[in-house]
C-alpha cells in the first residue's frame, strides 16, 4: 500500500515538501545529507531544524493506495494544491518536479481510466472527504492559500496555460474549452500532454 505524506515546518505548521511512498519511506529524508543534489532547499530546512533541536512534522495526507500510478497522480494533486516555490505563483513547497522521479508514464487506456475513476469513487466516501478537509486546513497558515484550497476541490484538472504556467481549473471549464483549433492555440491543456511540456520548455528553455 502507498501513501502520500507531507513534511511540515514546526515553526509555522506549514508544509514544505510532499512525497509518496510505502513502508518507512516517509522517514528517509531525515537522514539525507548535502550531497543530495536533487532538492537542496528541502535539505536546508531539515538541517536548520536539526540545529534548533527540532524535527519536521511528518503527516500522512492519504493512505491505503494500492496502485503506484494512482499514488503518483495523488502526489501530483497535492504538489499542485500547495504549489512549488518559483513555479506556481502561490507555491510554498520545495518540490521541484511533479511526482518526483516518475517511472515511464503508463498508457492511459480506457480500461485504466475506468479503473482510476472507480477507485476515486470508492475512496472518496463522504466521511473520507470530511476527514481530508480537516487534515488539510490546519496545514495552511494564510487566508490566501485557504481560498486556493476551496477552489482546488475534488473535480479539478491540472492544466498548463498558453504561457507555460501550471494551475488547476474546474473540470467543467476544461471540458468547455474550444478544441476545434490546433492544440497550441487552446487556452489550457492537460499537464500530462506533449503540448504542456512544449509550453513549459518555451517558458524555461
Amino acid at each position: 500500500m502507498y501513501y502520500i505524506y507531507a513534511y511540515l515546518d514546526p515553526r509555522n505548521n506549514q508544509p514544505f515538501y510532499i512525497g509518496k511512498g510505502k513502508g518507512e519511506r516517509k522517514f528517509d529524508h531525515l537522514n539525507e545529507n548535502s550531497s543530495k543534489k536533487e532538492n537542496r532547499e528541502k535539505y536546508k530546512i531539515i538541517h536548520e531544524l536539526k540545529n534548533l533541536n527540532l524535527s519536521p512534522i511528518i503527516k500522512e495526507l492519504e493512505t491505503d493506495i494500492e496502485n503506484e500510478s494512482i499514488a503518483y497522480n495523488r502526489e501530483d494533486y497535492f504538489i499542485l494544491l500547495y504549489g512549488r516555490k518559483g513555479i506556481e505563483s502561490y507555491g510554498i513547497l520545495t518540490n521541484k518536479t511533479l511526482g518526483g522521479k516518475h517511472p515511464p508514464k503508463p498508457v492511459w487506456t480506457e480500461e485504466k481510466k475506468k479503473q482510476h475513476s472507480e477507485w476515486n469513487k470508492s475512496y472518496w466516501t463522504t466521511e473520507r472527504k470530511k476527514e481530508h478537509r480537516e487534515k488539510l486546513l490546519p496545514l495552511i497558515v494564510t487566508e490566501e492559500i485557504r481560498e486556493i484550497i476551496s477552489l482546488h476541490s475534488i473535480g479539478t484538472v491540472a492544466v498548463t496555460d498558453i504561457f507555460g504556467n501550471s494551475k488547476r481549473i474546474s473540470k467543467s471549464e476544461y471540458d468547455n474549452i474550444d478544441k476545434t483549433g490546433k492544440i497550441n492555440t487552446w487556452k489550457y491543456v492537460s499537464v500530462s500532454s506533449k503540448e504542456s511540456k512544449r509550453r513549459k520548455q518555451l517558458k524555461h528553455p
